[in-house]
């Protein structure tokens, strides 16, 4: 009965240690690195994800007559940021996507980022299931909630410019721009 137990408890130890983690910085045999599952902001902040996009994030300006009309339609949205800190378009709209959230005040609890894979055979899966459940093909891919249903998305890389993008999915755009 001992043995089963310390057999059982090995087991389990070994599962927990192959099992990915949520945020988890991955090596290549290349030595390259890529972050997995969801993060925080600050993972971005720290090399070597740091030099992409402190770089962009200040060369980034964001249009100010497009703040303007979306300053008051943020309320009650929430955010999710499906990237790869591997893809070249994510490397390049993440950054500017944030300085926008920046500029509105919007806090850090109303965004959350998932990082997808880049190897083979789970080439842009999530370790939580979240790319199944949002239907993410490409990234970065930025999802609007009101009340947990989506009201829209900017995939891989807007329409006009992120703000206006963003002012017509929350219905503040002029009409001038509206599809």
């Amino acid at each position: 009965m001992r043995l089963n137990l310390i057999i059982l408890a090995l087991f389990s130890c070994l599962a927990s240690l192959s099992a990915q983690a949520p945020g988890t910085e991955i090596t290549l045999k290349d030595g390259s690195k890529f972050l997995l599952g969801t993060i925080g902001r600050e993972r971005l902040k720290v090399e070597p994800y740091s030099k992409w996009f402190n770089s962009q994030y200040n060369a980034y300006e964001p249009q100010r007559g497009a703040l303007s009309n979306l300053a008051l339609h943020f309320d009650k949205v929430r955010i999710l940021i499906f990237l790869g800190t591997w893809c070249g378009d994510s490397k390049r709209e993440v950054p500017r996507f944030i300085k926008i959230t920046d500029e509105l005040g919007i806090p850090d609890s109303q965004i959350n980022f998932i990082s997808v894979d880049r190897r083979p055979g789970t080439y842009k899966t999530s370790p939580g299931g979240e790319h199944l459940k949002w239907n993410i093909k490409r990234v970065p891919t930025f999802i609007l909630l009101r009340d947990g249903r989506e009201i829209g998305r900017i995939v891989e890389r807007p329409k006009i410019s992120l703000e206006w993008d963003l002012c017509d999915l929350l219905q503040c755009a002029p009409d001038i721009l509206r599809k």
